[in-house]
């Protein structure tokens, strides 16, 4: 899944933000806590972009 996720980022343009967390999700032999924080950090990260996406959004839909 990690991996599959890096054309979706590099698509995004979340590359430098993203990628290293993939890599340790996609490489790293993790204990399950450090499993928990890395999976935690992306999907926080994740979750800002599509509010920022969203916002983005509506405000063209204002301007239109």
């Amino acid at each position: 899944l990690a991996h599959n996720m890096k054309t979706t980022v590099s698509v995004m343009g979340l590359n430098t933000i993203l990628q290293p967390w993939l890599d340790k999700l996609e490489y790293e032999d993790l204990s399950q806590a450090d499993f928990e924080n890395t999976y935690q950090a992306l999907q926080s990260t994740c979750m800002s972009s599509i509010d920022e996406a969203e916002d983005f959004l509506r405000s063209l839909e204002i301007i239109s």
